[in-house]
């Protein structure tokens, strides 16, 4: 008997998916219009087309919504269609057409599968099924996904709903913030991504949001273009000053240029933000940030350092500098004092990355093959800095100097260039009186 009862359409959705051939299509198709298994027939036509016709990903990097695919699909071009999503959607404006609400509720389920696959010009169609539908959220969020822009005036309504309602009751569920939470993200991708902050104050104006909490709503932003995401950082990290000491805003600002740059220099500064970046992001973040960096702004580093006015964003630019490995932008960084102070937070990481080419070994990010450089010219430089006037400065290039000999010499000897790093000026090997703590910095 409890067989009798129990329904199978989930079952035969995934078996018809997995075989996945011309004949078990055909069978989903015939089914579109079937009240019981018309949208699991749709779900599995979904899946096949995504299988046959998009990238295989680790289900480990998978996330909901798929805020990568969602920008994807946004540069799709709308005169593409494909055959499941035309028929789901003539099945589901025929449900719609029906004028009940059973109706209704089928044509949203339908077209939340369609509209993820090449579905054609229908953005009118959506934008009016997502007006009448009761419950907005699904499909709200697979309008994103397959590349349609939400308007923000529906998303802010239902922030205001949701809010409303809890007021209502004298508790709330997680669940009920988790629904607040997955319109404030969507809302960076709505037709006015600015909309985020204002339905965050909205929101905060009548519920406590801790700041371990907001984390959650970062993902989105860092597929944006990068003027958007910026400005929509600064805007949170004003609101929610803890922000900077979490690992997640750091994740959203990938692929920095700058006005990226600009930002985390005013986050280093204290302008913007609490605990400081070290807090946040990883140990190696300026190296990461160096190595994505276009060459363009890689190149005006220590104009930037330069430029800075604060310490502390002096600091940061130098350790992203050092983590570049040039020869001639260290040697500028060991003439000046807070240059010198970057050195010594991070030596060993800023000697290897002088002294060698750090080739991966079969791609991979963590293990490399170490390949001596040429280091003439930083042998050069730091005799000549060792012979200048400054006094601090002498003993740091000194110092480093008999250190690169000392690893050089334990490998074999200083294979490109002379011992003496400028024989013919004719001056002797630098004797400076070092500190008693042996240190340069």
């Amino acid at each position: 008997m409890q067989e009798i009862r129990q329904s199978h359409r989930l079952d035969y959705r995934v078996t018809l998916t997995e075989i996945a051939t011309p004949e078990a299509e055909a069978v989903l198709l015939a089914y579109l219009s079937d009240p019981e298994f018309g949208t699991e027939a749709a779900a599995g036509l979904q899946v096949i087309w995504l299988q046959h016709n998009e990238e295989r990903r680790e289900a480990s990097l998978r996330s909901w919504p798929d805020f990568e695919r969602a920008v994807v699909n946004r540069s799709r071009d709308r005169s593409i269609t494909s055959e499941p999503a035309d028929a789901i959607l003539k099945v589901a404006e025929a449900a719609k057409a029906e004028g009940t609400v059973e109706g209704l509720r089928r044509a949203v389920k339908l077209a939340g599968y369609a509209v993820i696959l090449p579905h054609g010009e229908r953005s009118e169609f959506f934008s009016d099924l997502l007006a009448a539908a009761i419950d907005k959220l699904d499909l709200a969020q697979r309008m994103v996904v397959g590349g349609l822009i939400v308007p923000s005036e529906i998303i802010e309504g239902e922030l205001q709903r949701l809010v409303k309602a809890r007021s209502e009751r004298m508790w709330s569920s997680d669940d009920q913030l988790r629904e607040i939470f997955c319109w404030l993200k969507i809302l960076a991708f709505s037709d006015n991504p600015r909309a985020m902050l204002r339905g965050y104050d909205f929101v905060v104006s009548d519920i406590k949001l801790d700041a371990w909490r907001m984390r959650d709503i970062l993902p989105p932003i860092r597929h944006l273009p990068e003027r958007e995401r910026v400005d929509l950082l600064k805007g949170l990290v004003e609101r929610i000053p803890d922000l900077s000491g979490l690992y997640e805003l750091y994740l959203a600002m990938p692929r920095p240029g700058g006005l990226t740059l600009d930002f985390l220099e005013e986050l280093a500064s204290g302008r913007y933000g609490g605990p400081s970046i070290d807090r946040g992001a990883r140990h190696d973040y300026p190296a990461q940030i160096y190595a994505d960096l276009p060459q363009v702004e890689r190149t005006a580093l220590l104009e930037r350092y330069d430029r800075a006015t604060s310490a502390k964003t002096k600091l940061f630019l130098a350790s992203i500098i050092l983590a570049g490995g040039d020869h001639d932008s260290f040697l500028k960084l060991a003439a000046d004092p807070i240059g010198r102070r970057a050195i010594g937070n991070d030596d060993w990481s800023t000697r290897q990355n002088l002294l060698y080419v750090h080739e991966p070994i079969g791609g991979s990010a963590t293990h490399f093959d170490l390949i001596p450089r040429d280091v003439s010219r930083l042998r050069e430089g730091l005799f000549e800095l060792a012979w200048g006037d400054d006094q601090e400065t002498k003993i740091f290039a000194k110092r480093y100097l008999d250190e690169i000999d000392c690893v050089l010499d334990e490998q074999g000897g200083i294979e490109t260039g002379p011992r003496h790093p400028k024989i013919t000026a004719g001056l002797p090997w630098p004797e400076v009186a070092m500190p008693s703590n042996n240190r340069a910095w």
